[in-house]
């Protein structure tokens, strides 16, 4: 297993710890929480999950970084979706047409989730994920089918 931050499981380990020491939230309170996302998640028909879980459910899980444990987490944010590329060439013997990736943009900063609550505005590298490519692409939004 890596040390250090390896998604949001264990990024927001420090700060939930500190909420449940502030205001007294026992690790079944935690539990609730996943209970309840399931009850909604169960009246969703794309749902992954649709089970009913216990609180006991949650607990007897496998533990993920403290106070984290399995059911509690995200599947879209913790590690769920997955992106599969592959060559043109053998995109081609595929039954449904492919899409072409003609080009990306991301950008990060450190995950010092404490200066979150600091300043409400857009974080610097969402500013700069937005700003378009030195090289912009010819296709537009409404030419992409």
């Amino acid at each position: 297993m890596p040390f250090g931050v390896a998604g949001p499981p264990t990024m927001f380990t420090v700060p939930v710890l500190r909420y449940m020491k502030t205001y007294g939230v026992s690790e079944a309170d935690l539990a609730w929480v996943a209970v309840i996302q399931r009850e909604w998640a169960a009246k969703n028909p794309r749902a992954s999950f649709k089970d009913p879980i216990t609180v006991d459910d949650v607990l007897n899980s496998a533990m993920i970084a403290w106070p984290f444990r399995l059911l509690m987490c995200c599947l879209v944010t913790d590690g769920g979706g997955a992106l599969i590329l592959t060559s043109a060439e053998r995109a081609k013997d595929f039954p449904r047409k492919p899409v072409y990736v003609l080009g990306t943009g991301e950008s990060v900063e450190p995950p010092w989730s404490a200066r979150w609550r600091i300043s409400p505005r857009p974080k610097p590298s969402a500013s700069q994920a937005r700003r378009p490519s030195p090289k912009p692409a010819s296709t537009t939004p409404t030419s992409i089918t």
